[in-house]
């Protein structure tokens, strides 16, 4: 999957007065390798979960274009002859939701529930969409009389499996992971990580992981983009953003994180961050980040830097010079 310049922004209409434009996700550009995980990391707010629903086609962009394969499948025009068809988007690409207690349907079995994607985009006989149920129930450590089983009856960790296992009936190639692990305990997250990473193996999936648990991060992606108000602050492989971060904004949330490089217990101090978030409906100008930047500079509150290349990796900030 590709993403060229991608963005969304919603009009807001207040009571006396003028209306504003919230612009949750904001130019975003970013390759998600075949079988490969790119992690979506920021605070609340960043545009994550809006750049889900873009991707899931859930809404339109405002402007930019998804690219499946080289194919594009989502834009803000959609020229004739070239979006792919949705029937076939949904079959190669699915999603994964954070909270396995709302995701699933309380009044239908795991069978059903597993199922429905077949029923709606296949037409697979009863038969063989039991067998195909069965057999995804196993690849994800469920027994098989777990199928007549409904979600009330499970704990969280065999509900979010009952919802990976939704996910990946109708054989996809990339699956937009939600923060799938952030509303389950500490040990169950990691063997529904663990799960993940086998399930990537066997059957050559590619993720974009969203998720604001960097310890998290770090175990399963491939390459990292760090968003800020709706802006791409650093993209590029795992290894080089934990060990050195380059943006401001990057190691403030590594040295915000215990345990991980870049945090209190080893790797690149950071400077100390100043102010809170600011408003979507009143972000300030040039560098969306410059309010709180403890390194920031004249040239911050005028321009949004432009991403440059820096060590391995793309970075928007004027620390460093353009190419």
């Amino acid at each position: 999957m590709e993403a060229r310049e991608l963005g969304k922004h919603y009009e807001v209409r207040r009571l006396f007065r003028p209306a504003a434009t919230v612009k949750a996700v904001d130019g975003v550009s970013f390759v998600v390798r075949r079988g490969g995980t790119l992690a979506v990391v920021g605070e609340s707010g960043c545009g994550k979960s809006t750049l889900a629903r873009l991707l899931m086609r859930i809404e339109p962009p405002s402007f930019g274009e998804i690219r499946l394969g080289g194919a594009v499948v989502g834009t803000a025009d959609k020229p004739a002859g070239e979006a792919v068809d949705a029937s076939s988007y949904r079959r190669r690409v699915q999603m994964i939701f954070q909270d396995p207690y709302s995701s699933l349907n309380p009044r239908k079995t795991a069978r059903s529930i597993i199922a429905e994607p077949l029923v709606v985009n296949s037409g697979l006989s009863k038969c063989e969409r039991e067998d195909r149920v069965l057999e995804i129930l196993d690849k994800v450590g469920l027994r098989p009389d777990a199928a007549d089983r409904y979600p009330h009856m499970f704990s969280g960790g065999q509900r979010q499996r009952i919802g990976i296992a939704r996910a990946l009936m109708l054989r996809p190639e990339l699956l937009i992971c939600d923060e799938p692990v952030s509303a389950l305990d500490i040990s169950i997250q990691a063997q529904v990580l663990n799960l993940l990473m086998d399930l990537q193996d066997e059957f050559g999936l590619s993720y974009v992981f969203i998720s604001h648990d960097l310890g998290v991060v770090r175990h399963i992606a491939d390459d990292v983009m760090v968003m800020y108000l709706g802006k791409v602050m650093e993209y590029g492989p795992r290894e080089p953003i934990f060990s050195a971060p380059k943006h401001p904004y990057t190691q403030l949330l590594l040295s915000s994180t215990p345990g991980v490089a870049g945090g209190p217990k080893g790797g690149p101090p950071a400077g100390r961050s100043t102010g809170e978030l600011p408003s979507p409906l009143n972000p300030p100008p040039g560098c969306p980040f410059q309010k709180r930047c403890p390194s920031a500079m004249d040239a911050c509150a005028r321009v949004m830097p432009s991403p440059r290349s820096v060590d391995g990796r793309q970075v928007a900030c004027h620390l460093y010079p353009e190419a």
